[in-house]
């Protein structure tokens, strides 16, 4: 972890401001196309170097700043922004789950997430059980060989449950599973799950990341 402090890191870390013109505060990039990266395309080799742009779908100077906030707030690697906190939780669960594989869930989760588990990943052939309790033991007992992520929620979405993620980690980590947890209640200024074991760390950046309900927006980071 940076030594600077929380306050610090969410105003600077990021910033990219000085790389434009000196601007002071990062620009807003509107474009949606950048200029391609070597004068010669006949011999690009189609690898984009870091800090190159090419379309905006992909990537874009002020998404890369606001990614680049997250991931030093949460202690990540790295970090990537979506349009939703659903498209952020979806994007994460299709990249490591298909047909055959089980998930593990905690009852008690945000409805949105809930009902994508139950309905949607059951119709793709991913088996999902949810199990009704926040006790680390209980919870990794329903892993098996064929489950490949532990998904959790701390503090829940709406009931405010907790669960000892250090020792939850632990116990599925030993099973060989990975932990996702959706850590948007708690922001990473009270709670950063990868200092405690997790793997990937989900936000729905709508509720308190944003703070005042004029943004909808998601982010993954590990």
């Amino acid at each position: 972890m940076s030594r600077k402090g929380m306050s610090t890191r969410s105003v600077h870390d990021g910033d990219k401001s000085l790389h434009y013109e000196g601007a002071i505060n990062t620009p807003i990039f509107q474009s949606t196309t950048f200029a391609f990266p070597t004068e010669e395309p006949r011999t690009w080799n189609g690898e984009i170097p870091d800090g190159t742009y090419i379309y905006s779908r992909d990537s874009n100077p002020t998404v890369r700043a606001v990614e680049d906030k997250l991931a030093s707030l949460e202690g990540a690697e790295s970090s990537l922004a979506f349009s939703s906190g659903m498209a952020a939780i979806t994007s994460a669960l299709l990249t490591f789950l298909q047909k055959g594989d089980r998930l593990v869930a905690m009852q008690d989760l945000y409805g949105g997430t809930y009902a994508f588990l139950k309905n949607e990943m059951s119709r793709l052939g991913v088996d999902v059980t949810f199990v009704p309790t926040t006790d680390p033991a209980e919870l990794c007992a329903a892993i098996d060989g064929r489950t490949k992520v532990l998904y959790l929620e701390s503090p829940t979405n709406p009931l405010l449950k907790l669960i000892d993620i250090r020792e939850t980690c632990r116990l599925a980590h030993q099973k060989g599973c990975l932990v996702m947890i959706d850590n948007t209640f708690a922001t990473p200024i009270l709670q950063r799950p990868l200092e405690l074991g997790a793997d990937i760390v989900l936000h729905s950046a709508t509720k308190y990341l944003n703070g005042h309900s004029d943004v909808i927006a998601g982010f993954v980071a590990g």
